[in-house]
């Protein structure tokens, strides 16, 4: 609409101005995907890291939800001594969406149920990521997305090595600034950002089912298509 870029102040995080200039943590899943691992690994880190904040959504599923987690997590905040340094971003108008994520230094995903939209989100607005290595299809999606951006090595083994990446990150500007850049770049050549492409090759791959179908028998084998291959 061409007003003023949206500043950290405007969003009304319940953080202080010193807290608003440092670095930026962020986790903007829904809070029931949230568990204590990772928000103990989130604390760790941010002892770790004296200026900086976690910012969190407010927007939940269940009306009146989301105050009542608000309370507890920052409950849990204190109880991890790190009152103070949680931020909580309210609903905002969709322009704002992708700008407000921009404004965040450092995705830092949950264990066992990882962001899918909105992580690809926070990507697209140029926001590296850490994530865990997972087993399960809910505890990949980061994994994948960051492996599909060449950016495999910052999904860690460990929670040891998650809390050391996240705090190396961190702590280094000009490498936050690298990943951002090679982010943004990848908007316009990256495979995992070619929605179009990804919505033709999904056409392609349902005409081959059903011709597949169709040539073999009722009683035939199950038969398995392969969509793709994992590059080695």
């Amino acid at each position: 609409d061409g007003g003023p870029p949206l500043r950290r102040e405007d969003l009304r995080l319940g953080l202080s101005p010193r807290r608003l200039r440092g670095v930026a943590l962020c986790n903007f899943n829904q809070l029931y995907k949230l568990d204590p691992d990772s928000f103990g690994a989130w604390a760790n880190a941010l002892r770790r890291l004296p200026e900086a904040s976690l910012w969190l959504s407010r927007v939940s599923v269940r009306r009146g939800w989301a105050e009542h987690a608000e309370q507890s997590l920052r409950a849990q905040a204190a109880a991890h001594g790190v009152t103070g340094r949680l931020g909580f971003v309210p609903k905002l108008p969709e322009a704002d969406f992708i700008p407000a994520r921009s404004l965040a230094d450092l995705m830092v995903d949950n264990r066992w149920y990882n962001a899918h939209t909105t992580g690809a989100d926070s990507l697209w607005a140029g926001v590296p990521a850490v994530a865990l290595q997972g087993r399960g299809l809910a505890s990949r999606a980061s994994g994948s997305f960051l492996a599909a951006l060449g950016l495999g090595y910052t999904v860690a083994p460990s929670w040891k090595a998650y809390e050391d990446l996240i705090c190396s990150l961190a702590s280094t500007p000009e490498r936050l600034q690298l990943l951002r850049r090679r982010l943004l770049d990848a908007r316009s050549d990256a495979p995992f950002f070619d929605l179009e492409g990804l919505a033709r090759a999904q056409e392609r791959l349902v005409h081959g089912m059903w011709r597949a179908h169709e040539a073999s028998p009722a009683s035939g084998p199950k038969m398995h298509i392969i969509a793709a291959r994992a590059r080695t």
